[in-house]
């Protein structure tokens, strides 16, 4: 279920919309398995998700330096590492994007053809779905900062780490969901004693589906028969009550060259 916490921005009105950009294929898995798929941290692209910048790190070795032997203050450095490290294992995440309206930049990211799906939700909706699982499911609003100048404030929980990413990602404007795969009578303290549950890649969280899904999108200029077969699909998971939408993005490149056509 989701539970609020602490470190976690969320959006000033829940209704706010976000987006999850899929193919086809992927669609048909969610409306199948009745889950979302939350990806380990570590196996992402962006090879800093998780992980701490440079100016952090020299911060927080300064700190464990204060009034410490450095004999101690080292290793006590080095466990600290580790943790952080492996944290990046054991934290799986679902991504959303947070638009209210339709993103081409998006569109074009994450579809490799015309015959991609765009779930439109919103942030209560999203966390509203969690309620037929056990497992505790923070949501939150991504920040996006200078990694040569910023000093993650983790807090002692390792959580930061995992909400705050280079400006360069800023237009995924990213909506996301993280479940802690480590159990709380271990803590974040006993990372790196193999006394966690390690999924190879990632894990599936079930969601209600009816509640997560407010609209669904098809790509834009994908063709006709692609509307058709996702209101079959939905039809036959008893979800026909779901709104099917063409994407608006590629009948406003129509009229532009009907436009441009005229024209000449």
């Amino acid at each position: 279920m989701y539970r609020e916490h602490k470190d976690f921005e969320v959006p000033e009105n829940e209704n706010t919309k976000i987006w999850r950009y899929m193919d086809f294929t992927k669609f048909i898995s969610l409306l199948e398995t009745k889950s979302l798929f939350f990806a380990r941290s570590d196996k992402f692209e962006d090879p800093y998700e998780g992980r701490l910048n440079q100016v952090t790190i020299d911060f927080f070795k300064l700190q464990f330096n204060k009034g410490i032997p450095s004999d101690q203050s080292d290793l006590a450095f080095e466990s600290f590492m580790k943790e952080v490290e492996e944290s990046r294992k054991v934290a799986t995440i679902n991504c959303w994007h947070m638009n209210e309206v339709e993103s081409d930049a998006m569109w074009k990211l994450y579809l490799k053809n015309n015959e991609g799906i765009a779930i439109q939700s919103t942030f209560k909706r999203l966390c509203e779905a969690f309620s037929l699982t056990d497992s505790e499911i923070n949501i939150g609003k991504v920040i996006y900062e200078d990694f040569n100048n910023y000093i993650f404030p983790l807090r002692g929980n390792l959580t930061a780490n995992f909400l705050v990413k280079r400006k360069s990602f800023e237009h995924e404007k990213e909506i996301r969901a993280i479940h802690w795969r480590v159990s709380r009578q271990f803590g974040w303290r006993n990372l790196g004693e193999g006394k966690f549950p390690i999924v190879d890649y990632g894990e599936n969280i079930p969601v209600d589906i009816s509640t997560l899904i407010e609209k669904v999108y098809i790509a834009p200029n994908s063709p006709s028969w692609i509307k058709d077969l996702v209101k079959s699909m939905l039809t036959r998971y008893d979800l026909d009550s779901i709104p099917v939408k063409q994407s608006s993005l590629g009948s406003n490149i129509v009229e532009i060259r009907k436009t441009e056509n005229y024209l000449m």
